[in-house]
């Protein structure tokens, strides 16, 4: 080989390169282009901290330090575009959903690359091939989970002091509006509706003794979402000559189906992990309820036009699709109760949004039939 000659497999990794800072670049911003030059300066600052934070744990969970095994210290932005944070974050939820997936005999022949989106949107995106399937997922979709996991959390919480034989409409208005949930709601609803993103939202404060349930929610959301991913990248392996849709099937059908495929691979990561909050799909369904509210206060506050789309469906469509996937999985009721306790409880926060938003901004209470339904809609 010539001096200075690159070997086959070295050129190939600095296209493979070279094609993913392409495309990574495509999905940047303005704002996300400021905010992963701060996030970079932040973490090289803060690398050896970090470093032996990661070391502490280890060693208190009876390991031995090894910085080839330290995320913190082996790891790399060969794009400019990565995110040590994403990739913490994604990984393993990308090697759980995999492995389920697997188990559910719906094994992919290709492997998955998970790369840093660097936009603030909290959808990722896929890139299916013939040679390896490309997953692009962020901390857009992470702190959309996140804070929206503090928020439900909180208000699951506050419903569930009250005592069962108790827990009529009225009990539970009062529990929400009595905890401090409706305000920081509000004020995230308002960040999403006019930048379309919670990135960057700042500090949400919780209560600590829920943290373990924050986190299962938070997982269970981004458990779907990664299977939903998954869901395309099988479809496009079987269906290569219709970019993944099956014969006969809608645009729109096609994502119900990638739906459904996210739905039994969270909770086959549930079952595996002992979570129950997965198993029961309220990850799932606390993200459609979300976007859902998310879509309804941009159309109260900014007057947008309801979604639509004639290739995706909509939340309130894909959590009716939810609900039916529960049905035909466990016709016995076993998630369907937990789920429509989960909706009512996040339908009694989503009311008082709206109408802490409906005074805010014509100064009276709701007087007729109509408004009343748009603020409290039908479960």
């Amino acid at each position: 080989m010539p001096s200075g000659a690159l070997a086959d497999d070295d050129f190939d990794e600095q296209e493979w390169l070279r094609y993913v800072t392409y495309l990574q670049a495509s999905l940047v911003t303005a704002d996300t282009e400021e905010f992963l030059a701060g996030q970079r300066v932040w973490f090289e600052s803060n690398r050896t901290r970090l470093v032996a934070k990661f070391d502490e744990i280890v060693m208190s969970e009876g390991g031995t330090p090894n910085p080839l095994n330290n995320p913190y210290v082996t790891y790399q932005d060969r794009t400019g575009y990565g995110s040590i944070f994403a990739q913490q974050i994604f990984s393993p939820i990308l090697e759980r959903s995999l492995r389920a997936a697997s188990q559910l005999r719906f094994s992919l022949q290709q492997p998955v690359v998970l790369v840093n989106a660097p936009n603030v949107d909290p959808s990722p995106s896929g890139l299916p091939s013939t040679d390896k399937h490309i997953l692009f997922i962020g901390q857009g979709t992470s702190s959309f989970c996140n804070y929206w996991s503090k928020i439900f959390a909180a208000t699951i919480d506050a419903i569930a002091k009250i005592p069962e034989a108790e827990r009529n409409d009225a009990a539970l208005i009062l529990a929400v509006r009595g905890a401090p949930i409706i305000a920081p709601a509000i004020e995230l609803l308002l960040r999403y509706v006019r930048s379309d993103s919670v990135l960057g939202f700042g500090e949400l404060k919780h209560d600590p003794r829920l943290d373990a349930y924050r986190l299962e929610l938070c997982n269970s959301m981004e458990t779907f979402i990664v299977g939903h991913e998954l869901g395309h990248f099988l479809l496009h392996e079987r269906y290569p000559e219709t970019n993944g849709v099956p014969p006969g099937k809608t645009l729109k059908e096609m994502e119900l189906h990638c739906d459904a495929l996210g739905f039994a691979i969270c909770g086959a990561v549930g079952n595996a992990e002992g979570d129950e909050t997965s198993v029961h799909l309220i990850g799932p369904l606390l993200l459609f309820y979300a976007l859902h509210l998310c879509d309804d206060i941009g159309h109260m506050v900014l007057e947008r036009p309801p979604s639509t789309s004639e290739t995706h469906p909509s939340n309130r469509e894909r959590m009716h699709q939810l609900f039916s996937f529960a049905d035909m999985v466990a016709p016995g009721g076993h998630l369907w109760g937990p789920l429509e306790e989960a909706l009512s409880y996040a339908s009694v926060l989503g009311s008082q949004v709206r109408l802490a938003l409906f005074r805010a901004s014509t100064g009276r209470e709701p007087e007729d039939e109509e408004i009343a339904e748009r603020l409290w809609p039908s479960r």
